[in-house]
Order: structure tokens, then sequence, then C-alpha cells
């Protein structure tokens, strides 16, 4: 392999010329998480008058609980199961557990996914369209 200094500028901080990416399950990368995101927030006034609203509010809300898994899992998927697991089966047990008990698992793991992006915001170490994605979702996320 040629050590020469056009060659290692070219490769970075990683060999044969690759580049850092967010580590997801399949590649979920940040712009399809929050195009998940945006599809919610903008179906979601049409549907919760409808007779069958929450279930399709359910339905949204589990496409989104499973997209941020995939999209900041990473290093931590246990943790990460162990909090996707009651936000994802709170909506679907509202009658043999309390009210309060599926939204504070909801709240628990949003609150996760916010941590979890914006670390990933502040540890990249420079600006890309992954970034920039991430920043929008997690803004969207504390709204």
């Amino acid at each position: 392999m040629d050590k020469s200094p056009l060659n290692q500028t070219r490769s970075g901080p990683f060999p044969e010329g690759r580049t850092q990416c967010h580590a997801g399950l399949f590649h979920f990368s940040m712009a399809q998480f929050l195009v998940a995101l945006i599809v919610l927030l903008v179906v979601y006034p049409f549907v919760a008058a409808s007779k069958i609203g929450d279930l399709i509010e359910n339905v949204l809300m589990m496409i989104i609980l499973i997209s941020a898994v995939m999209a900041v899992g990473g290093r931590s998927w246990v943790l990460t199961i162990l909090l996707v697991i009651p936000a994802l089966a709170g909506p679907w047990l509202n009658q043999v557990l309390p009210f309060w008990v599926t939204h504070c698992a909801r709240m628990v793991f949003v609150a996760f996914v916010v941590v979890q992006l914006l670390r990933f915001i502040l540890r990249s170490p420079r600006v890309n369209s992954e970034v920039m994605c991430a920043g929008v979702s997690a803004y969207l996320m504390i709204g």
C-alpha cells in the first residue's frame, strides 16, 4: 500500500477511504427517521377525528418508535430494546395498565431518543445531512 501523503489525506482517519456512519441495525438513516416524524405530524390532524383515529395513531406511533430504535440503536441495543418494549406495548395494554404507566413509558423512551440524537450531533466531527436531520428530529421530538 502506498504511504504517500495524498493517500493518507484521502482516506482520513478510517482505512480504505471509508467514512464514519451512524451505526444502526439496517443502516436506518436519520433522514428516514425524520421523514417518519414528518409523516406523523402531517397525518395526525386528519386521522385524530376519525372513528378509527386511536388505532391509526397507535400504528403511526409504533412506526415512529421502531424507526427511532433503528436510527439511534447503535452501541446501546440492549437498553434501547428494554426501553422501547414498554413504550410499544403500552397503548395496546390500556385496559390492563393504568393510563399514566403507558405515557410514562413513552416519555422515558422519547427522552432516551432525544439524548441519543443530541449525543450524535455533539460528537459528530463535521456537519453533514445526517447531523442536520438528527438536529431537526431532536427538535421535533422535544416539541
